[in-house]
């Protein structure tokens, strides 16, 4: 998977590609008797490897599941603006009081 795109969606799935983000993580489990090969980074080889000494080992166990994570993330497509923070407003400038004029009362 390279990339998810839905029309009109605002996000955006893909795989994780952040530095030491494995582009998969594989492991198998015997079906016979559950044992497991253990998870492996980026390399099915040791995994098939494992397969094949457990049925040398045990030559009726010859089913496995095996089993493939990996990493997504999800991302706002670029004209997902509902997804940027929205700016915080600014305060408005405060009006300066208005002082009535004084009036001042002459003596008769």
């Amino acid at each position: 998977m390279d990339h998810t795109l839905i029309k009109g969606a605002e996000w955006m799935l893909s795989p994780e590609t952040a530095e030491g983000a494995p582009r998969g993580i594989y492991g198998a489990q015997c079906l016979t008797c559950a044992e497991e090969s253990g998870l492996v980074d980026d390399d099915t080889r040791p995994v098939g490897v494992w397969a094949i000494a457990h049925t040398r080992d045990n030559p009726t166990h010859r089913q496995f599941l095996v089993t493939t994570h990996k990493h997504w993330r999800v991302e706002p497509v670029p004209a997902n603006h509902a997804a940027e923070p929205e700016p915080e407003p600014e305060p408005e400038p405060e009006e300066p009081a208005q002082t009535a004029p004084s009036v001042s009362a002459k003596p008769p």
